[in-house]
């Protein structure tokens, strides 16, 4: 079994305030800055995966975002293909 989660984008929600001059609305965002694209947990691994289109590049932040996950025990993949994403996880399933 496996569970997965896409952050395409990060979640939005907005609410109203009411002063004495004006009815506002304000906008409100959450989400982690340089999250992976693809979130996913396989036979007790988490796996962070970042697609890309070449030539582009991670940012800084998805950099790091990728280091913090390897740095707890899961699996941090810069993907540019489909394949790239079924040699880890196949290479990270027979290491196990």
């Amino acid at each position: 079994m496996a569970f997965l989660l896409s952050q395409q984008t990060p979640a939005h929600f907005s609410f109203h305030t009411q002063t004495k001059t004006a009815n506002q609305r304000r906008a409100c965002s959450a989400g982690v800055k340089g999250c992976s694209d693809i979130l996913a947990i396989k036979a007790g691994t988490f796996y962070a995966i970042e697609c890309k289109i070449k030539p582009n590049k991670p940012t800084p932040e998805q950099m790091i975002f990728l280091r913090n996950i390897a740095d707890k025990g899961g699996i941090g993949i810069i993907a540019y293909s489909l394949d790239d994403i079924i040699e880890v996880i196949h290479r990270s399933e027979r290491l196990t």
